[in-house]
């Protein structure tokens, strides 16, 4: 059993890319584990496998095709409540506590937010309501932020969440993390618990082969169940107890080099031991072994090289799209023509989205940066500049 990379082997024939079918599926295991299982690396500290994912490309580049597959091999899950693709924030906070009453409950279960697009369940920066998914991803006890109200009969809070354990597995567009994820929210909990997994690749399409986007559907259903008889504590081996040391002591390297994702780099030691946890149940170990572990930062590394490049539009720069473009389009004609591209084609396009006020300074910063160059010769003046890509 390896329910990972079975369902991107089963998924071979989705225009989906790899990266986005395996974060899938870790997003698939974690969902089905619930609260029966966990590990310790730090004393006693319960460590569960819950995980929060965000697929990340424009339009038609394979986001919701696995997410849908996801959906229907957890649909016969009994233990998994998955939230509306539509949610408001109070109405998901009830199903949550829904699903994780006070008091004692006779099986762990879980809460699986599976949502197509982020602006639909977040349109706009929501401090409160990022920090509360934040404060989930921690798994405590009790969660008792977000309440209605007190029962005039009882007294206590309407909304207390017991025990919960929620993971995510969110589609988004990058336009979307100018506006919902602005520059004060990094120094912020949510986005320090998210693996951003990005791809700009159009997956090849082949039509009219009538073949199947999940091969192995019947194989997957009974990996899900046996999950279901996993609990309690999963040990770690020796040599992956070593390794583990070792990369931390070493500084947890290679550290992503982004002021953006600064608070994401101080978690990564958590996040590879969930990925290592994950790992063990999805392929049936008793224990979380050395190649678990391994496969863990194979994972993360692979993700982490694209999570910069996810997040170009963060921050709150609403004019990080134009740059882009601006940069992308004198490379391709650099690499086309080998010659300088003019200023005024560069601004024609850019005029196209966004006010002519503000083109000038896009272009002037972007040669301050080195990203864009100018050529130096007598008349290569604003708005005459001949451009090239620069570093």
């Amino acid at each position: 059993m390896d329910l990972i990379e079975d369902f991107v082997r089963g998924t071979a024939n989705l225009a989906s890319p790899e990266q986005f079918r395996r974060w899938s599926a870790i997003s698939m295991v974690s969902a089905a584990l619930s609260r029966r299982v966990w590990t310790c690396f730090e004393d006693d500290k319960k460590l569960f496998a819950n995980t929060y994912v965000i697929l990340v490309s424009s339009p038609g580049l394979g986001k919701t095709r696995p997410m849908d597959l996801v959906a229907e091999l957890l649909r016969p899950m009994s233990w998994i409540k998955r939230s509306a693709n539509e949610v408001t924030r109070q109405r998901t906070i009830q199903d949550i506590a829904d699903v994780f009453p006070e008091g004692n409950v006779k099986e762990e279960r879980s809460f699986f937010f599976l949502v197509r697009e982020m602006a639909t369940f977040m349109p706009e920066g929501d401090a409160a309501w990022m920090q509360a998914i934040a404060d989930l991803w921690d798994c405590p006890r009790e969660y008792e932020k977000a309440i209605k109200g007190k029962s005039e009969s009882s007294g206590r809070s309407e909304d207390i969440v017991y025990k919960p354990y929620v993971s995510l597995l969110f589609g988004a567009q990058p336009a979307w993390f100018a506006e919902g994820l602005p520059k004060t929210s990094y120094e912020m909990g949510f986005p320090a618990r998210v693996f951003f997994i990005y791809a700009d690749m159009k997956p090849e399409r082949k039509l009219f082969l009538r073949r199947k986007q999940l091969q192995n559907k019947e194989l997957l259903h009974e990996g899900l169940k046996q999950l279901r008889t996993r609990k309690g504590e999963i040990m770690w081996s020796e040599a992956a107890q070593a390794a583990f040391i070792i990369w931390m002591d070493g500084g947890c390297t290679p550290v992503i080099d982004d002021p953006l994702l600064n608070s994401y780099n101080v978690r990564r030691d958590v996040h590879a031991a969930k990925i290592a946890l994950i790992n063990a149940c999805a392929r049936g170990h008793g224990e979380i072994e050395l190649d678990d572990l391994e496969r863990a930062w194979r994972y993360m590394f692979a993700a982490e090289q694209g999570m910069p490049a996810a997040l170009t539009n963060a921050g709150g720069n609403v004019y990080r799209a134009q740059e882009e473009l601006a940069v992308e389009y004198v490379t391709r004609e650099w690499g086309r023509t080998g010659r300088h591209v003019h200023e005024r084609e560069v601004r024609r396009r850019l005029s196209k989205t966004t006010s002519t006020m503000v083109v000038e300074r896009i272009l002037n910063e972007l040669i301050a940066q080195g990203r864009l160059k100018q050529l130096y010769a007598d008349g290569n003046k604003v708005p005459n500049r001949l451009l090239k890509p620069g570093v």
